[in-house]
């Protein structure tokens, strides 16, 4: 595990990668199984979970739906020790790096994973406003989206 998550530099260059498989993609951490993971994990919470959040699948599911968290990501939410920190990487890897159609549409999906989250006491208010951050985000996308539409509708005539 060391060799894949040890080196910070190596780390990023893997997180950056993994972005673009986007939030249901299976990287090589799949083939590991989970008590591996998470004995490694256990090592050092702090460091190593948020690590392990950019690599995991996180989501179950069809891309038209919103779809379910896994269990592995729920679980290292639960384990990692910070809530806010995994929710980070979590909120880093949902918001879409490509996309077709109305990317507004798309985060309205995704934004919807975040609803289905459990979260107490600071998390939860923590949960809250990052959720009403991307609502307005997702709101702004789309009145955008559709001036862009009624401009081209309206250049067409």
């Amino acid at each position: 595990m060391e060799s894949w998550f040890g080196d910070k530099e190596r780390n990023e260059r893997l997180e950056s990668n993994h972005r673009l498989d986007g939030i249901k993609g299976k990287s090589f951490v799949s083939v590991i199984p989970e008590e591996i993971l998470f004995e490694w994990a256990d090592q050092d919470r702090a460091g190593r979970y948020p690590r392990l959040g950019w690599h995991i699948q996180m989501v179950a599911g069809n891309e038209d739906t919103e779809g379910e968290w896994t269990e592995l990501a729920l679980e290292c939410l639960a384990r990692s020790g910070n809530f806010k920190e995994m929710l980070d990487v979590f909120v880093s890897r949902i918001r879409p790096t490509s996309w077709s159609g109305s990317l507004a549409d798309l985060m309205e999906r995704r934004i919807g994973l975040l609803k289905l989250l459990e979260a107490e006491g600071d998390n939860e208010t923590y949960l809250k406003t990052v959720i009403s951050e991307l609502e307005e985000n997702m709101q702004s996308t789309r009145d955008f989206e559709s001036n862009r539409r009624q401009r081209e509708y309206l250049s067409f005539e």
